[in-house]
């Protein structure tokens, strides 16, 4: 092989390292955001709404590479972010007055089951160090009259399985509430 066959296979290869670079810093990581972690009030009972792709919101903190949702009193969270980062494998902490997490468990998402019927509630009641868990974890839309688009939100019920037909009704009557006062 001549030099200037050498040089032309490295001109060749340099161009095409570099035309590589760059198209990969312009292409968008989808591995940075692994989701949201849920910090709620020890002693919150009630719906939480996640009010998605709000603008002027500022993005929550990040913990490692999840989103840091807290709770507030009234559990209405507005986010910038649409629902790819609060659909992704949600995990949920009830916080103490000192900051001390305690992890709760998800029972239902979306209408399924996570766990396999009454028999692993059950054993979730006995095993876990609370009662208190996630429930119904979904989303979706409601309309706005002054606005021409719906808003996107995902919500869920934290509480005891026993009162779920309560907070569930609770859970509407909130989203409706929200509704009104948008």
């Amino acid at each position: 092989m001549s030099v200037k066959t050498l040089f032309k296979t490295f001109l060749l290869n340099l161009t095409f390292a570099t035309l590589f670079t760059s198209f990969s810093c312009y292409v968008p990581k989808s591995g940075n955001t692994s989701g949201a972690t849920y910090l709620i009030p020890k002693r919150f009972t009630g719906t939480v709404t996640i009010l998605l792709n709000q603008r002027g919101e500022i993005p929550p903190a990040k913990e490692g590479n999840r989103y840091l949702l807290t709770v507030p009193d009234d559990g209405v969270i507005k986010v910038p972010f649409g629902p790819e980062i609060v659909q992704k494998d949600p995990i949920f902490y009830l916080v103490d007055e000192n900051g001390k997490r305690t992890k709760i468990e998800l029972l239902y998402r979306t209408g399924r089951k996570y766990k396999d019927g009454k028999r692993a509630i059950i054993d979730l009641l006995e095993k876990e160090r609370t009662n208190t868990f996630a429930m119904y974890y979904d989303g979706g839309t409601f309309n706005v009259p002054d606005l021409s688009e719906k808003v996107r939100m995902f919500s869920f019920i934290v509480g005891e399985p026993q009162n779920v037909n309560h907070l569930a009704n609770l859970k509407y009557k909130k989203v409706f509430d929200l509704q009104i006062r948008y």
